[in-house]
Formats: structure tokens, C-alpha cells, sequence
């Protein structure tokens, strides 16, 4: 299984720290798309593939992860729209505030089962808090993506009316030691 990160910024990045520590995936099965030149080379070192070719990213992998910054999803999206493919491949974003509706209304029939996903900084130690929410995955879908961010953490499935809530609520709670 390939996944490709499209966005390695702060959360992006720390998305992509978690997965190398993770067991889920190869590094050379993890692909970074990034226009920082320092980034890609920040995470080649590391073992990872990269690229700044977002399409080329999308085109590889079985899940895609689009984290760059809300205003940016649309632009994103619609770039990588050719290469999705509903069948073979799972969708997560990751990005405050940007709905599903939109989300779909972009991609239109090429929408992937969709998972929006937050987690925190935390998931680059592999101690986030992610909050899930999928929008027309199967059972299978959810497993998968649940187990992937259970490894980098905990994880909650909620709906998308409520994901704004948890994440607010998860930040006040006390570090438990």
C-alpha cells in the first residue's frame, strides 16, 4: 500500500515523521509532495520519496492526503482531480474547516471515499489525537485509515458536525502521566 502526502508543512510534515516511525508503510511506499525545495530534501534524507509534482503523487498512491492550508484544498484538489481514481484509491484531508460538501463539489464523480481528519502536532511522536470522519467509505476504508492513525495515536470517529467541537475539546484535556 502507497500513501502520498501532498503538503508537508507543519502538520504535513509532522503526518509524514509519524508514518516513518509508524509499521503501516515502507518508507519508499510514502511519497511527499512539497514546492519547498528544503522540504523534499528534508524528507529524501529521511528515505522517503518525494516530488513537487503533486499529480505525480496522487497518481501512485492508493491514499492520498492533501494537508496544506484551507484556502489552498480547492486549488490543490482540482490540480490532482485527473488522477483520482474512486475505485483504488482513499482521500483524506486534512485541513480545518473545509466541508465535505465542497470537497465534493470539486471533484464531482472523481471523489474517492472521503475521510476528513484532524490531528494535532502530536502525531509527528506518535501521541495525536485524531478525530475521523468518513463520507461514503465502506467498512473496510474506515479500518484502514483508523489503523493508521490508531498507530500515530488515538483515534475518534465522529461526524462532521461535531469535528470542530472534538478538536477544540481534545486541546483542553490534561496530559495524563
Amino acid at each position: 500500500m502507497k500513501i502520498a502526502v501532498i503538503g508537508a508543512g507543519a502538520m504535513g510534515g509532522a503526518t509524514v515523521e509519524g508514518l516513518i516511525k509508524g509499521q503501516q508503510f515502507k518508507n519508499e511506499d510514502i511519497t511527499v509532495s512539497d514546492p519547498s525545495q528544503a522540504v523534499v530534501e528534508k524528507f529524501s534524507k529521511m528515505g522517503v520519496s518525494v516530488t513537487t509534482d503533486n499529480k505525480l503523487a496522487a497518481d501512485t498512491a492508493d491514499i492520498v492526503c492533501v494537508v496544506v492550508k484551507p484556502w489552498l484544498v480547492e486549488r490543490v484538489l482540482k490540480d490532482i482531480k485527473p488522477e483520482l481514481d474512486p475505485k483504488r484509491q482513499i482521500l483524506i484531508v486534512i485541513a480545518a474547516g473545509v466541508s465535505s460538501e465542497s470537497i465534493k463539489g470539486w471533484l464531482g464523480e472523481q471523489c474517492p471515499p472521503l475521510f476528513l481528519v484532524i490531528p494535532n502536532i502530536a502525531i509527528a511522536e506518535m501521541a495525536s489525537m485524531t478525530f475521523i470522519v468518513p463520507i461514503g467509505a465502506s467498512e473496510s476504508h474506515i479500518k484502514t485509515v483508523v489503523s493508521i492513525f490508531d498507530e500515530m495515536g488515538n483515534t475518534l470517529i465522529t461526524d462532521e458536525q461535531h469535528l470542530a467541537a472534538g478538536t477544540t475539546i481534545s486541546v483542553l484535556q490534561p496530559k495524563v502521566v
